[in-house]
C-alpha cells in the first residue's frame, strides 16, 4: 500500500508555521510583542549577593521580597523589559535585553553629549584672557583676542577695554601715580567680572529649554538669542543644543546599559 507523505508534510509544515506565529507575534499584528530575553537579542545580566542588616537574620524568600520592592520602586509598570530571576534564598539576578530601540537611544544620548562640548566650547576661561591682556603686546595680544573672542563683538570690544584699563595702570605705576592707578584697578576688576558673563554652559540652557512653560521658555530662549546675535558661533552651539535635547527627552528614561540599569538600582 502506498505512504502518503503529502499528509506528513503538510501537517508539519502547518505545526511549524503554528509555532513561529507564538514565538514571533509580530506576524499577527492584532498581538502585542513578547519581550525576548537576552539568551536571543542580547543584553545584560547582573547577578546580586543579598545581606540582610547587621544583626539581622534572613527571611524565608527573601530574593523574592527584594525582587517585588525593587520592581515596585524601578518599574513598577513593567515596561522597562527588565527580568527577575531569584536564585535561591541570597540572590537576585536582574537581566536587561536589549530593545529595537537601545541603539538608536545610545545614537540620540552621544548627539546630546556632543552638542553639550559644542556649546561649552563657546566659553573661554577668564584666566586666558588675563594672560593674554598682562602678558602680550601688539600683533601677538590681537591675534589672542580674535582667538578668543570666537567671532563675538561684544567679547573683543571687553578684550580691549581689559587691555588698554590695564595700560594704564602699568603707566600709572610707573609715573608713581597712586591716585590714578587705584581708579585703574578698580575699573580693571570690574572687566574682568564681565569676561564670565560672555560664556554661556549647558546647564542653564538646558534650564531655559525644559520649562513648562511653552510660553515663557520661548521667551527666554528669545532673549538669549538676542543676547549673543553678534556671535554665530555661539547661535548655531544653541541652535544644535536645543534639536539634541529635544530628541534626547525621547529616551532620557530608557534604559540602554549596565550603567542606566545600577544607577536606579
Amino acid at each position: 500500500m502506498p505512504t502518503n507523505y503529502s499528509g506528513r508534510v503538510i501537517t508539519i509544515v502547518v505545526v511549524l508555521l503554528a509555532a513561529l506565529w507564538a514565538i514571533f507575534p509580530s506576524f499577527d499584528p492584532s498581538r502585542p510583542d513578547l519581550n525576548p530575553g537576552i539568551d536571543m537579542v542580547g543584553g545584560t545580566s547582573l547577578l546580586y549577593e543579598i545581606q540582610p542588616p547587621e544583626g539581622g537574620q534572613y527571611t524565608e524568600n527573601l530574593a523574592e521580597q527584594v525582587a517585588a520592592s525593587l520592581k515596585k520602586r524601578v518599574d513598577p509598570d513593567g515596561l522597562r523589559n527588565l527580568i527577575w530571576r531569584p536564585q535561591g534564598n541570597t540572590r537576585l539576578e536582574i537581566q536587561m535585553p536589549l530593545t529595537r530601540q537601545s541603539g538608536q537611544a545610545e545614537a540620540t544620548r552621544q548627539a546630546f553629549a556632543d552638542a553639550q562640548r559644542q556649546l561649552e566650547a563657546t566659553n573661554v576661561r577668564p584666566g586666558a584672557v588675563l594672560d593674554a591682556v598682562e602678558k602680550k603686546k601688539g600683533d601677538e595680544r590681537r591675534a589672542a583676542f580674535e582667538r578668543l573672542a570666537m567671532g563675538s563683538e561684544a567679547r573683543q570690544t571687553l578684550f580691549g577695554a581689559l587691555a588698554s584699563t590695564f595700560d594704564r595702570v602699568q603707566a600709572a605705576k610707573e609715573k608713581k601715580d597712586a591716585a590714578a592707578q587705584a581708579r585703574a584697578e578698580l575699573e580693571y576688576d570690574k572687566l574682568k567680572r564681565q569676561i564670565t558673563e560672555t560664556n554661556l554652559s549647558s546647564a542653564e540652557l538646558e534650564t531655559i529649554a525644559t520649562l513648562e512653560n511653552a510660553q515663557t521658555r520661548e521667551k527666554r530662549l528669545a532673549e538669549l538669542k538676542q543676547r549673543w546675535k553678534d556671535f554665530p558661533q555661539r547661535l548655531a552651539a544653541i541652535d544644535a543644543f536645543l534639536e539634541a535635547q529635544a530628541k534626547f527627552e525621547n529616551v532620557q528614561g530608557t534604559l540602554d546599559d549596565a550603567s542606566d540599569l545600577k544607577r536606579l538600582l
